[in-house]
């Protein structure tokens, strides 16, 4: 068995204690108090990586337990409020677990790496509504006729409807007579003002 390699895959070996340095989309799952054998009581805030390759990995950091404005704790916190903080206010985190961050993760002092900072990620906003298309005004009405063909049985007729039976010969427009819908009066097709039949 050989000992040369025909490839090799490049890793980063600080991900075995994390996710490698970078920026990451990231939901918060909370805090909680764990020990450090050389700094003592420490809370741990933890993150679950959203999207990209390492979705679903965890990366963390862990600071002092108290949070004051300045210390590895505030900024972070800060950070996450997206506004500084002030002395004497009360920050409820349990209403920020399952929200989305930006977070930046940096080389830790010892192995692996760490959460440096977590921004909020605003929430997309609702889509917009579109514009109700705009509605045509309405036409003006269709003017109506008794037609008389002749034949004793006047019948009602649309002008168009007219100017179609005109235009295919079946209606001779010199011998044409009509009578308004809602009047008593015939009168003589070519009578009819223009700006009517059309």
């Amino acid at each position: 068995m050989s000992n040369e390699f025909d490839s090799i895959v490049i890793t980063d070996a600080s991900a075995r204690f994390g996710v490698p340095v970078g920026t990451y989309r990231a939901e918060f799952l909370g805090l909680k108090k764990n020990q450090h054998p050389q700094f003592g009581d420490g809370l741990e805030w933890s993150f679950r990586i959203k999207g990209g390759g390492f979705d679903g990995k965890l990366a963390s950091r862990t600071t002092a337990t108290t949070i004051g404005p300045t210390n590895s704790a505030g900024v972070l916190l800060a950070g996450m409020l997206g506004r500084p903080l002030q002395t004497g206010e009360k920050a409820n985190l349990a209403s920020m677990k399952g929200e989305m961050f930006q977070v930046v993760v940096e080389t830790n002092t010892g192995k692996g790496t760490r959460i440096a900072s977590a921004r909020p990620i605003a929430a997309a906003p609702p889509p917009r509504r579109q514009p109700p298309a705009p509605v045509a005004p309405p036409g003006p009405a269709p003017v109506i006729f008794w037609v008389d063909f002749g034949n004793g049985t006047p019948a009602l007729m649309e002008v168009s409807a007219i100017h179609a039976e005109i235009k295919a010969g079946r209606i001779v427009d010199g011998d044409l007579f009509v009578c308004r819908e809602n009047s008593q009066s015939w009168e003589a097709w070519a009578s009819v003002p223009e700006s009517v039949h059309f």
